[in-house]
């Protein structure tokens, strides 16, 4: 008999803190959305950015930025500091990220 098991999972506690349990990455974004309904349900985001998949925080923020947090998140948490680097590169288009949550 096959076994169905969950590729993601997303659980919150009170209204501060969404816990995403991800198996397969391609339900990163089922986890996303889930996170977003409920933000949108408690008032903290507009409706109409429900599936919206980027934000303006999104561009402003560097690789070379987002590397070094990493960094400094695996050196305090003692991680191997390889868990710090993006193994796919931020790219961007910029007419298409203005199109897509207009």
């Amino acid at each position: 008999m096959m076994q169905a098991f969950a590729a993601a999972g997303v659980s919150f506690e009170n209204n501060n803190y969404a816990r995403c349990e991800i198996v397969k990455a391609s339900s990163v974004l089922t986890c996303a959305d889930e996170i977003t309904k409920q933000l949108i349900s408690l008032g903290y985001v507009n409706k109409s950015l429900q599936g919206c998949r980027e934000f303006a925080i999104t561009n402003s923020i560097s690789d070379e930025a987002i590397t070094q947090r990493a960094l400094t998140y695996t050196k305090q948490r003692g991680y191997p500091s390889g868990l710090a680097y993006r193994n796919i590169k931020q790219s961007f288009n910029q007419v298409e990220l203005n199109m897509s949550c207009a």
